[in-house]
């Protein structure tokens, strides 16, 4: 029986998907934890903040079946560019949430990253 670590060093293609999928999800709680304090400091309540976890953990759950299909028929390599692409520029909006008449901005921009993500 291999070890994972003799998995990762004989085959590069799965070193590189697993090295990037560190970098995803240490960039998600890169993004997620200052994002609730953030809000919290904007909106003096949490409230803004579980919408936002809900909505991240809440459309995973719900698209992660779907998603499974839809890679199942197209190129993989495609789905994750486009979804990293797009987990990009959903990321960017949360540079729009400047004050609390912005702080909706991080609930849509995080819906669009939990969707990115589910692919």
């Amino acid at each position: 029986m291999s070890s994972p670590l003799s998995l990762l060093r004989r085959n590069p293609d799965f070193r590189r998907l697993y090295l990037s999928e560190l970098v995803v999800f240490g960039a998600d709680w890169f993004i997620m934890v200052p994002l609730l304090v953030l809000l919290t400091d904007l909106t003096g309540s949490g409230v803004l903040g579980a919408l936002v976890m809900t909505v991240d953990t809440g459309l995973n759950a719900l698209l992660l079946p779907y998603s499974g299909t839809v890679v199942d028929r197209i190129n993989r390599r495609t789905i994750m560019i486009t979804a990293n692409l797009a987990a990009l520029a959903a990321s960017l909006l949360l540079f729009g949430v400047q004050g609390p008449g912005t702080a909706w901005v991080a609930l849509l921009a995080m819906a669009a990253v939990a969707v990115a993500k589910s692919f």
